[in-house]
């Protein structure tokens, strides 16, 4: 399937739109589209009905979770599930020309996906590590901030993350229309502070940022 030229044009003018994406920071994301796109021919790294929109679907969606990393710009970041790199390998292209000195690392436990995102780091010059393995069984990550993209619903990801974070971390969550009913589901058993940021990618889909996670 071929992108969108007419979808790449207005979400590359969307990106432009902020203020922390330089035509490098542009330049590089065109270069992981297109060895996304090449890789995903032998690999599922994403679906293929999302090809055509890619720049929107997935490249916009990650970009504009890093307003939301202020508060921990420099400090220890987690991306679980990362596969191809949506968020986190997008991100640490952002943080690659902001100069911010932020250790991102990338959480994959399917082998595959782990051999595009190593060749994706060191094609792009970007300061992550790849960390092969199950959420469940690798060492603690000691996160100030953990993104998670279409990885499991709420409750479950909060009982991924909690052996992962310090207490002041945030975790940052792209979610559904539904997300609500995730919410109460998880507060059955979690207590945890919760700011809801609409998405520009999506309508009706927010970003949660969730802070003070504890058990009941």
């Amino acid at each position: 399937m071929n992108v969108e030229p007419r979808e790449t044009e207005v979400a590359l003018d969307r990106l432009r739109a902020f203020d922390f994406v330089s035509r490098e920071t542009i330049e590089d994301l065109k270069l992981f589209v297109a060895e996304l796109l090449r890789w995903n021919k032998r690999i599922n790294l994403i679906g293929r009905g999302t090809e055509a929109d890619i720049w929107t679907r997935h490249i916009l969606d990650s970009v504009q979770l890093w307003p939301l990393t202020s508060r921990h710009s420099g400090d220890n970041w987690v991306d679980l599930g990362s596969g191809a790199g949506l968020p986190g390998l997008v991100l640490a292209v952002v943080a690659k020309h902001l100069k911010v000195a932020a250790a991102i690392s990338l959480v994959e436990s399917d082998t595959r996906k782990g051999v595009f995102l190593s060749a994706m780091k060191h094609q792009l010059g970007l300061n992550v590590s790849i960390l092969s393995g199950r959420i469940e069984t690798i060492a603690p990550l000691k996160a100030d901030i953990i993104t998670a993209r279409a990885l499991a619903p709420l409750p479950v990801l909060l009982s991924l993350v909690d052996r992962h974070v310090v207490d002041t971390a945030d975790l940052l969550f792209p979610k559904g229309k539904g997300y609500q009913s995730e919410v109460d589901a998880a507060k059955v058993a979690w207590t945890f502070d919760m700011d809801v940021t609409r998405s520009i990618a999506e309508p009706e889909a927010v970003i949660l940022r969730i802070s003070g996670l504890k058990r009941k």
